[in-house]
């Protein structure tokens, strides 16, 4: 308590003494010394007034705050279906609160009939679309993290819609190349994608480009600052880190998995045979490179000291 009581005389002053209204820092000492005394301390939160938009936007251009507020608005739209797809009253709650608080803030920051009325249509066409078509809500959910990085830097919208292309590439390499190759057409999907980002996005979106020039006005990373800088690397390193997690979980799962059918094919083959050690080089490969193998027939598993045509046991722990 004496901790306590001890920072609340001190604290407390500079709240009691603070000036809200000054032009600079030695009219906000003379405010409170015709006030409270020549002798009298207080905080002079007049440059709290005059600077929060700097404590907001850093030095973001004040004609397109409408797009990190709209980018803010929409990152509580965007993972509803995922997070609150089974709970319609949390959802509803979660927009409502979503629009709302960006609407007034728009407002707050002083902005335009046009702009207001622009970001709460696209706002309510976010909700109306959660709410009529959550199929389709989750592909917006997975196009949200380009259409925030578009709104924030600004550019052409096609590099984005390229970037996007590249994982459609790579998706549909590892989907044709899965059955043959095995893990190893994932590492083909990422070559795929990684290619296509270095050398063929930048002439995609300038094609685009030329035919339908879509774009915001750039803004450089250096003028980032305040709650947008901060809010732009938390929610980045959220969006980065939580698909790496379940990747890294499901190729643990993966291997565990492979790594039981191994051993308990090896646990059928007696120590001390050439061929059974053949045997288990070909069970390695099968493992790792899966290929398509015509059908074993009886016969043959019958006269085999080693088969595949019952599942395996367990290799014992």
């Amino acid at each position: 308590m004496a901790i306590i009581w001890a920072v609340f005389n001190l604290v407390w002053p500079w709240f009691a003494h603070a000036v809200w209204n000054a032009s600079s820092i030695n009219e906000c000492r003379q405010i409170i010394a015709e006030r409270w005394g020549p002798d009298a301390h207080g905080a002079c939160f007049a440059v709290i007034r005059e600077r929060w938009h700097q404590f907001m936007f850093g030095f973001y251009p004040r004609p397109e705050y409408w797009r990190p507020t709209l980018a803010f608005g929409a990152l509580f739209l965007a993972p509803t279906p995922v997070l609150f797809g089974d709970n319609q009253r949390i959802r509803r709650i979660v927009m409502a609160i979503a629009v709302i608080v960006t609407v007034v803030l728009r407002q707050l920051l002083q902005a335009t009939t046009g702009q207001l009325v622009f970001v709460a249509v696209l706002l309510l066409a976010w909700v109306a679309l959660n709410e009529m078509l959550p199929r389709a809500a989750l592909l917006a959910t997975v196009c949200y993290p380009l259409l925030s990085v578009w709104l924030l830097w600004g550019g052409s919208i096609w590099t984005e819609v390229g970037v996007l292309a590249g994982f459609v590439l790579g998706f549909v390499v590892w989907l044709l190349r899965s059955d043959r190759l095995g893990m190893l057409a994932v590492a083909a999907g990422a070559v795929v994608t990684v290619l296509w980002w270095l050398f063929a996005n930048a002439a995609f979106a300038g094609l685009l480009h030329g035919i339908a020039p879509i774009a915001l006005r750039a803004v450089p990373s250096t003028q980032f600052g305040g709650f947008v800088l901060a809010i732009t690397i938390g929610v980045s390193a959220i969006a980065m880190s939580l698909p790496l997690g379940v990747i890294s979980g499901a190729g643990a799962a993966f291997r565990s998995a492979h790594r039981e059918n191994i051993r308990g094919d090896v646990h059928r083959i007696h120590p001390g045979r050439a061929a059974d050690h053949a045997a288990v080089r070909g069970v390695l490969a099968a493992e790792l490179f899966p290929r398509r193998r015509a059908p074993v027939s009886t016969s043959s598993c019958a006269s085999s000291s080693w088969s595949r045509c019952s599942p395996p046991p367990i290799w014992p722990r």
